[in-house]
């Protein structure tokens, strides 16, 4: 969540859910990332959505992903 939180666009007035639920694009190349798949956990709004990937509960309209350079297999 760290890194998702790292790479949001600053945006007065919206809350950190709001400007989430409205992404589309998510820039994340460079990140020496080598799993996507990382279950929410606590962190998730609710607990049935705790084992759901972090990606899916957090940034439910992504669209496209730029993971350029990342250890990705």
């Amino acid at each position: 969540m760290d890194m998702i939180m790292s790479v949001l666009p600053k945006r007065p007035g919206m809350s950190k859910k709001e400007i989430l639920d409205s992404m589309t694009h998510l820039h994340l190349q460079d990140k020496k990332l080598y799993n996507l798949n990382v279950p929410a956990g606590r962190e998730a709004y609710s607990t049935a959505d705790q084992d759901q990937p972090i990606l899916k509960i957090f940034t439910p309209n992504l669209q496209t992903l730029y993971l350029q350079n990342n250890l990705l297999t």
